[in-house]
């Protein structure tokens, strides 16, 4: 009999990282498997442990390498292989889910929202429109290395119209290749849209303009090429210097009162002096527009914005100029609130104006939107979404404005159907609002008058209910940035 027993694990030099990846291997390795150690462990139940980690960051840079040292020769697959093995079903999809990165659960979420007979449309808004930035290509290269297929390509495929262009400036493009999307449809084919390169170009951060550039570039050539054959005058020439925008090599040149008597000089007398106004204001950053503005009304007691206005109306100048110009010379969040009030204002709805202004957003830049659009308007940017849009559309659109807490409560709640449970939504969004979970919490029962455990409880059963009990009742060591 001794000979037939295995030697016990020396565990006195341990970790408390090794000692909780010690208790872990005891609890897979036990008869039927100890399923609600394996959760305890798994959903951060020692906080001293796991300190001022997120759960999700802890499992994957502190548990899995430690437990593939310990029990695997540093294979990094070792955990997930032994969950494999050991636990079934619902609930091992949720383990697997904690210890894999975000990306590659939006990936499979992505999928199953796509696959077969129908498509759960508020499956694809919620992923894709609570999709950080730095995320795009990450979701986009594991969604064709899991299933050998084109993400925009399948998006394209199963909706139509606004809904479709949304979702795929969102979660199909980078930042940068959806504003160079936007420039080429701008300039392509007979005809120019204007009103499409002066939003992109006058709301462009330094950032924004390289990025855009680069993607240009590498799919549809010099961009200031494109607008050299496709525009003329002075509205050309500001959109040239709006495309080739960058800081100042030597901010501490920078002097507001030399600006604004430039500025002055250009304006004052017969005539105006266009190329000067172009070279003070299409290159600066807002504070420094905000400061050469207020030089301008102390030494002169003027508006600046009211005298640019004034000096490029009339018969030769260009109406586009001109609207360039304003939208320069307000603060970006501003213009950006300006231009959306305008493409939902009168008859019709500019939708891709609404597309364009509101994808690639961070949770920081909604809320000042937001706050702006009520501030200039008196009215709700929400409210004014849902009057003048339908639909999913409508849907994506408000998903894009509102805090991502609130699309993920609203997307768990539509995956607890009545007749049916989306799983991969269910998991997915849960794992990925680990940082937040408070906040999925509050919304949740804000928008559907009941506690999220609660209802998760009366939906589910077993192990898997009790997974995901503990991650939906997770609070993080401290309030994490935004996750998108």
């Amino acid at each position: 009999m001794g000979c037939c027993q295995s030697t016990p694990e020396d565990t006195s030099n341990y970790t408390p990282v090794q000692m909780e990846c010690y208790y872990l291997k005891k609890a897979l390795d036990a008869f039927g498997t100890d399923e609600e150690q394996v959760t305890a462990i798994l959903t951060g139940r020692n906080k001293e442990v796991v300190g001022s980690l997120d759960i999700r960051i802890w499992l994957q840079t502190e548990l899995v390498p430690n437990y593939a040292a310990l029990y695997g020769n540093n294979d990094l697959q070792t955990l997930k292989n032994h969950i494999q093995d050991r636990c079934g079903g619902k609930y091992k999809e949720a383990l697997l889910a904690l210890l894999r990165p975000d990306a590659e659960n939006l990936s499979i979420m992505l999928r199953e929202a796509m696959k077969g007979i129908g498509t759960d449309e508020f499956a694809l808004i919620a992923a894709c429109c609570t999709l950080p930035a730095s995320f795009v290509v990450l979701v986009r290269d594991n969604y064709a290395r899991f299933f050998e297929r084109d993400l925009v390509g399948d998006i394209k495929s199963e909706v139509s119209g606004h809904f479709k262009k949304a979702l795929m400036m969102q979660a199909g493009f980078t930042k940068g290749e959806a504003y160079a999307h936007v420039c080429h449809q701008a300039i392509k084919g007979l005809g120019t849209d204007e009103r499409s390169l002066i939003r992109v170009l006058t709301t462009a951060t330094y950032e924004d303009i390289v990025l855009m550039n680069e993607a240009f570039s590498a799919k549809y050539g010099n961009l200031q090429q494109w607008i050299e054959g496709d525009t003329s005058g002075d509205f050309k020439n500001m959109l040239l210097a709006l495309s080739l925008k960058k800081p100042m090599e030597n901010p501490e040149a920078f002097d507001p009162q030399a600006d604004a008597q430039l500025l002055r000089t250009a304006m004052k007398g017969m005539g105006t002096d266009e190329r000067t106004l172009i070279e003070v204001l299409a290159s600066k950053s807002d504070e420094q527009l905000e400061e050469i503005k207020a030089a301008y009304a102390a030494k002169f007691r003027r508006d600046l914005k009211s005298d640019v206005s004034k000096e490029t109306k009339g018969l030769f100048e260009s109406a586009d100029f001109r609207e360039a110009l304003m939208g320069v010379l307000d603060p970006r969040e501003v213009t950006i609130a300006n231009y959306l009030r305008k493409a939902m204002k009168g008859w019709g709805t500019d939708e891709w104006g609404l597309i364009s202004m509101l994808v690639h957003r961070s949770p920081a830049e909604r809320e000042q939107l937001r706050k702006e659009y009520a501030k200039q308007f008196e009215r709700d940017l929400v409210a004014d979404i849902r009057s003048d849009c339908s639909g999913d559309f409508e849907d994506a659109l408000v998903a894009l404005v509102v805090p991502p807490a609130d699309t993920i409560a609203k997307a768990l709640n539509k995956a607890m159907g009545f007749f049916s449970t989306s799983h991969a939504t269910l998991i997915t969004m849960l794992c990925a609002a680990t940082q937040i979970m408070p906040a999925v919490r509050e919304a949740y029962e804000r928008q559907f008058s009941k506690p999220l455990v609660e209802d998760i409880k009366s939906q589910l059963r077993g192990d898997y209910e009790g997974v995901l009990v503990a991650i939906a009742s997770y609070t993080p060591p401290f309030e994490f940035e935004l996750r998108v």
